[in-house]
């Protein structure tokens, strides 16, 4: 991430981090799972995560490309992945922009970073360039400014507190619709973008996206308060942290091209999905 700007959750006390990334797994892991699957991930293979947080998606990309392949994770704070410590991992601690990797992918992944940096397309930019002809990039980021109350319980404070997360967004120079600019971010840049699919998570209270949007609240009350959109009444308002939700999430498959002596650009058929989701 870039030096220019903090991410959101840097000074969240170390356990209490690890608990809120532990139920970003819970919550997202499946379906991460299931695109990778399907991006081609296999034996031999070698990937980058980027942003690898508590470490479970890197683990799991290990055990799918095993000792023949490389598995690359990249994080501000890598203290959740000592154990990552053998081939096939390296684990790399820093800014992506800084870490200067030689190694060309197969295939990448990125969940819920470019949201939070001031600097995305020159992080999308170096993908591209670290990525094979023909490698996938996969990107799973939200748009906060779609989140709506569910149910007929407190709407005005669920909705009070959704205002603030957008605007702390806005504040710090960052887009909380994000993911709708992803597709064309993509195509500007270079990829092959041939399939969006657009997800809504419907949360009821005790889901484990509602606990993950709760978890962020506890961790940015005093930056949502600050935003002058929502009240500490209002944070604390139980169903407004546990109510239904209606959250749009952007997956994002796209591929690097190959590209031929005629000029004519086709897709690697393995990985020429793009689902917005």
């Amino acid at each position: 991430m870039a030096k220019e700007h903090n991410y959101i959750f840097e000074t969240h006390e170390n356990n209490r981090e690890l608990q809120r990334l532990r139920l970003v797994e819970s919550a997202f892991d499946s379906a991460s799972e299931t695109r990778l699957r399907a991006a081609g991930i296999c034996r031999g293979a070698a990937c980058l995560e980027i942003g690898a947080g508590a470490g479970s998606i890197p683990r799991w990309m290990g055990d799918r490309v095993g000792p023949s392949g490389l598995i690359f994770g990249v994080d501000l704070n890598t203290t959740y992945l000592s154990d990552l410590n053998r081939p096939p991992w390296t684990v790399i601690e820093g800014d992506f922009l800084d870490a200067n990797i030689s190694t060309r992918f197969d295939l990448v992944h990125i969940r819920y970073v470019l949201i939070h940096n001031v600097k995305p397309n020159a992080i999308l930019s170096s993908v591209l360039k670290t990525l094979r002809p023909g490698g996938c990039l996969i990107i799973e980021e939200p748009d906060f400014t779609v989140a709506q109350a569910g149910g007929s319980g407190h709407r005005a404070e669920i909705d009070r507190t959704h205002r603030a997360i957008s605007r702390m967004f806005e504040s710090m120079g960052l887009s909380p619709d994000f993911a709708a600019s992803l597709p064309s971010r993509l195509r500007d840049l270079g990829f092959l973008v041939d399939r969006v699919e657009i997800d809504r998570h419907f949360g009821p209270g005790g889901s484990q996206v509602a606990k993950v949007m709760a978890a962020s609240t506890d961790a940015l009350r005093e930056r949502y308060i600050a935003t002058g959109e929502a009240t500490q009444n209002d944070l604390d308002t139980p169903s407004g942290r546990q109510e239904i939700r209606c959250t749009f999430y952007a997956n994002t498959h796209a591929t690097r091209p190959h590209r031929h002596s005629h000029n004519d650009v086709r897709h690697n058929h393995r990985h020429s999905s793009t689902s917005i989701g």
